[in-house]
């Protein structure tokens, strides 16, 4: 697994070697997102709600990586609050990207603090400088495909 893990890092740096004035965007972008997500489980999950931000940094033509974090909440109430940061290395062809990260989930409210084990976060999507549309699926490390979370974000450039 470490040699995997080792080839992907040096690949990923090559391909970030490549000049920043061959991208077709900016060097970094901010994005302004909200979105609607499922809860997992075998019946007709909930829907949430998300409202959040999301930072790419371009390293040359093809890759991308950025933190992203989300407010996710059920029926527009506030208590509690999930908070749900990640962070993501995609590849990007033409304005279409695809990628994988990890994600957690964070619970406040009711007086506690309480945290999920990391996620493994699988993303497709189309991005300009000004919009991002994004596809996503969220699974437990050790029960991968199984239990999993959809969600769908539309975000606007800043």
């Amino acid at each position: 697994m470490r040699k995997i893990i080792v080839s992907v890092v040096v690949v990923l740096i090559g391909i970030a070697a490549v000049p920043q004035n061959a991208q077709a965007l900016g060097a970094t972008n901010f994005y302004f997102r909200t979105g609607l997500m499922t809860g997992s489980g075998p019946d007709i999950p909930p829907l949430f709600w998300t409202v959040g931000g999301a930072f790419d940094f371009n390293l040359g033509p093809l890759f991308t990586v950025g933190p992203e974090c989300d407010i996710v909440v059920y029926r527009f109430t506030l208590d509690p609050i999930w908070i749900a940061p990640a962070v993501m290395a995609n590849i990007r062809i033409d304005n279409v990207y695809f990628g994988v990260g990890a994600a957690k989930f964070i619970l406040i409210g009711s007086g506690d603090t309480l945290t999920d084990k990391a996620m493994l976060k699988l993303n497709a999507g189309i991005k300009s400088d000004t919009f991002k549309l994004q596809i996503y699926a969220l699974s437990p490390f050790n029960h991968i495909f199984e239990d999993m979370i959809i969600g769908l974000t539309l975000g606007i450039g800043l």
